[in-house]
């Protein structure tokens, strides 16, 4: 992890459990992006506190979108290029999709990754 904060996005972040631990493993400061298909899903995970590893309140917020879209911003704008520092997907995506969709998914992963940063 860089020793800075970072940008961060939980792909498939359900009701929030995944944001929750990568809330505690990223630098203070940090802000992470949580993409989830379904919104009764978001609607969960938008109400629950995220702590870093001190204990400080952490920037979470969520967007209701398919991964295999564009991702976009809690404002629904397109992420920049090269803009994340680090994408977490806690198992969907081998559950969920066929050779061609992680294609797809791996594309848009690619296009917003720094270099350096971690997939």
């Amino acid at each position: 992890m860089p020793g800075r904060p970072c940008r961060a996005v939980d792909l498939c972040s359900g009701v929030g459990d995944s944001a929750e631990v990568l809330a505690r493993c990223l630098p203070a400061g940090s802000e992470i992006l949580g993409l989830e298909y379904n919104p009764e899903f978001v609607s969960k995970a938008l109400v629950r506190s995220y702590r870093g590893p001190a204990g400080q309140a952490v920037d979470v917020r969520f967007h209701v979108q398919s991964v295999l879209e564009t991702f976009r911003d809690d404002a629904g704008d397109r992420l920049p290029d090269a803009s994340v520092d680090v994408v977490n997907c806690c198992g969907a995506r081998a559950i969920n999709f066929d050779a061609g969709a992680l294609d797809v998914l791996a594309a848009e992963i690619s296009r917003v990754l720094r270099e350096g940063g971690l997939a």
